[in-house]
């Protein structure tokens, strides 16, 4: 890692990107096989981006364990054009999995991902990233993600 990675705080930058469902509401079964989709995509993804699953071993070094991400999945008894229509920080971070603070724990994980479903099958993906390890230049780990 760089000298000025090596310095930075361990702290999460979250990204959310929002997909809205504008044909009919979806079933239990859909939800389940895009829940099913988005997990094989980041299995594959993180092949490529093994780094990411690991932990870091002190503050210049990334021990690639395997240890993962974590995946989380939520439900929203609401729509996601409501959210959308005023959003603020409050109504954002349910959709975070992971509080967004600085932090010298070494065993957290690097990557996480949650896929929250609104009501009739909108949903959000939100991928906090340590900032030691990815930042906005990262973005192709997050297009190949999202390309599901």
């Amino acid at each position: 890692m760089s000298f000025f990675d090596q310095m930075m705080a361990n702290i999460h930058v979250p990204y959310i990107f929002f997909y809205l469902n504008k044909s009919h509401c979806i079933v239990q079964q859909d939800i389940a096989a895009k829940t099913q989709r988005i997990k094989e995509s980041l299995s594959e993804l993180l092949t490529h981006f093994y780094p990411i699953t690991g932990r870091f071993k002190d503050d210049a070094v990334i021990e690639c364990n395997d240890a993962g991400a974590e995946f989380t999945e939520a439900r929203v008894n609401g729509f996601l054009s409501d959210l959308l229509e005023k959003p603020d920080l409050d109504s954002l971070l349910p959709l975070v999995p992971y509080e967004l603070k600085p932090s010298n724990d070494l065993t957290i994980p690097l990557f996480y991902v949650q896929v929250t479903f609104f009501k009739c099958g909108s949903l959000a993906l939100a991928v906090p990233t340590s900032h030691k390890f990815a930042d906005g230049r990262t973005d192709k780990i997050y297009m190949k993600l999202l390309s599901v």
